[in-house]
């Protein structure tokens, strides 16, 4: 869990700019969101970090995202 999460949320959105779909990068400024309490963000992140990964993935990554980009 991040200590600073609108603080580490801000670092993730800057490397998006730059470097955007970027797998960890996504899923970080996702749950860097959640934990801001910044809900609909956190979704649309999530359901960015679905949208790169094959649906045939059972990565857990994949499972949180999906869970979490529908509101779970």
């Amino acid at each position: 869990v991040h200590q600073q999460p609108a603080e580490a949320l801000r670092a993730y959105e800057s490397t998006l700019t730059r470097e955007p779909n970027r797998l960890r990068t996504l899923l970080g400024a996702a749950r860097a969101a959640r934990a801001a309490g910044q809900d609909e963000v956190a979704r649309r992140y999530y359901a960015a970090v679905v949208d790169l990964m094959d649906p045939a993935s059972a990565r857990p990554e994949r499972r949180e995202a999906r869970e979490r980009a529908s509101g779970g």
